[in-house]
């Protein structure tokens, strides 16, 4: 069995295109569910061939578009108590090749009726998900060059959601944690 994976970013674009291939070396296996889970903070809304995340206290939109798949049958999502899921319906074919658009956007929060606010930019999206918007450059920040650079010898942080992020890397020990703060010490190479 072979999966692939890949992410697409187009420069200028506000969208990235994420696929997966599902192909197998033998006629005895198919397959019937990719489930995919993702997390996101806030509330879920779908409209037309969109699922989009609602954040209203960061105001911030996430949306995933779904070009080739018919949400609510071949393409479902399910809520969980700590993340979201799209559970792809493979029809027990034995390769399987799917799609789908990822962004994000900012929104105004002072609209009086913000559902249809909602839907209309979810709507927009999905119709300009792949229209340029800029024509600056892509720029990727590199943490362990911005470490060397700035000789960082440890990290505070006071969000205890980003732990995994530095407990799961590495280069990265924890040293100190308590119900304020936990503090990571550098590895240095």
């Amino acid at each position: 069995m072979n999966i692939t994976e890949e992410i697409t970013i187009f420069k200028g674009v506000s969208f990235a295109k994420i696929s997966f291939v599902l192909q197998n070396e033998t006629d005895y296996v198919n397959y019937d569910w990719l489930q995919l889970p993702f997390q996101s903070r806030g509330f879920p809304l779908q409209y037309a061939n969109s699922i989009a995340i609602v954040d209203n206290i960061i105001h911030e939109l996430s949306q995933v578009v779904l070009p080739e798949g018919k949400l609510g049958s071949d393409v479902l999502m399910q809520e969980n108590p700590d993340f979201y899921e799209l559970i792809y319906n493979l029809q027990g074919n034995s390769t399987a090749e799917i799609s789908f658009f990822v962004g994000l956007c900012q929104f105004n929060p002072d609209f009086e009726n913000q559902v249809d606010y909602w839907n209309s930019l979810i709507e927009n999206n999905s119709k300009s998900y792949l229209d340029k918007i800029s024509d600056l450059p892509l720029n990727c920040f590199d943490y362990q060059a911005a470490i060397r650079d700035w000789n960082i010898s440890y990290i505070v942080i006071r969000d205890f959601e980003s732990i995994p992020r530095f407990s799961d890397d590495p280069m990265f020990a924890l040293v100190f944690k308590n119900d304020q703060v936990a503090i990571f010490k550098i590895i240095k190479s």
